[in-house]
């Protein structure tokens, strides 16, 4: 099952639920750049719902990976200024 995403509100906060299956490379990528263009449009509270995430390659490493990539773009756009 390749992986979905979807975003919901809930208080102010995007949730992001991701299902399917997260391995790193086009996923992992396709999932940054849906948490980058949260950030551009502003969103501050971003929560990543793990609950329906069936399984993910190489786990720690697609995760680590994901929250660097994150932290990298955040620091590139000044986010933390």
């Amino acid at each position: 099952m390749k992986m979905t995403t979807s975003i919901r509100q809930v208080d102010g906060i995007a949730v992001v639920d991701i299902a399917g299956r997260l391995e790193l490379g086009k996923e992992s990528a396709a999932l940054r750049d849906l948490i980058f263009d949260l950030l551009k449009k502003g969103h501050k509270q971003i929560l990543l719902n793990l609950g329906y995430l069936l399984f993910c390659i190489h786990r720690s490493a697609s995760l680590f990976g994901l929250i660097g990539f994150v932290e990298i773009g955040m620091i590139e756009r000044g986010c933390f200024n």
